[in-house]
């Protein structure tokens, strides 16, 4: 039977309102409710703050809502895992919806006292939910390699993980989630639970998917790379082949 674990979901949002209702209703949704919700909003200017309000009032678990100058995704979601006092720590972006209203539910039955990171599958969609390419299994035996690395929003992490090794580093603007996994041991790495379920549907159009800023996140992947790997040019390489097969799978 399994233990009935509190997990904190993080949500970022600047002048989210075309998208955050549906990312709102998919955590709403869940089976699974021992949850704390933490929405980190960025000063925004539109209705986000409103369709804000009316969930809290449609939810019997907590939501913590905190006002911040945007300084960055990884500067707010650091924000948020402070805020946390989750066991297990997942992301849930306001284009991003769970794929299942049992999806927390699944997370809950795997976790337990040695499992320090839960992660799935997802999808990456268009504004009309058309899915463009899939992050599934075909990676997995790769998880040595400082090349591969779980889809951020449909990991769940440990939060001691956090506590033992960092945080994201706030100097890299799209590829922090990178450098984090790059920089926790493999050992480790190897340890992180593969639930082989789409958990997400990533909208298209976040900016590590966005086609503006591919020439920043490959100096950023490449910068990272050299910290960490003994081949830098060939696991960027190996990197970007890993998501052309995505479109594939």
């Amino acid at each position: 039977m399994p233990i009935n674990n509190k997990i904190s979901i993080i949500t970022l949002t600047y002048n989210s309102q075309k998208n955050l209702q549906r990312t709102l209703d998919s955590i709403k949704s869940q089976s699974y409710l021992n949850i704390e919700h933490i929405i980190i909003d960025g000063m925004s200017a539109d209705l986000t703050q409103d369709i804000i309000n009316k969930y809290i009032k449609s939810v019997e678990y907590e939501v913590k809502v905190y006002k911040l100058k945007p300084l960055g995704i990884f500067n707010a979601l650091n924000y948020g895992i402070d805020k946390s006092s989750g066991n297990y720590i997942g992301i849930a972006h306001s284009d991003d919806c769970f794929s299942s209203t049992e999806t927390l539910a699944l997370i809950n039955s795997y976790i337990g006292d040695d499992v320090d990171c839960i992660f799935g599958n997802i999808n990456i969609v268009d504004s009309k939910n058309r899915i463009i390419r899939k992050w599934n299994n075909i990676d997995i035996a790769k998880r040595s390699n400082y090349y591969w690395q779980p889809p951020h929003t449909a990991t769940f992490i440990k939060k001691n993980v956090y506590d033992n090794y960092g945080k994201y580093n706030e100097a890299f603007k799209i590829s922090g989630d990178f450098e984090f996994f790059c920089r926790l041991p493999r050992s480790l790495v190897n340890k992180f639970i593969h639930v082989d379920k789409t958990l997400v549907h990533q909208e298209i159009g976040g900016i590590s998917t966005s086609k503006r800023y591919f020439i920043l996140k490959l100096k950023e992947d490449l910068e990272i790379l050299k910290t960490y790997s003994n081949e830098p040019y060939s696991d960027l390489f190996k990197k970007k082949l890993l998501k052309i097969n995505q479109f594939f799978s």
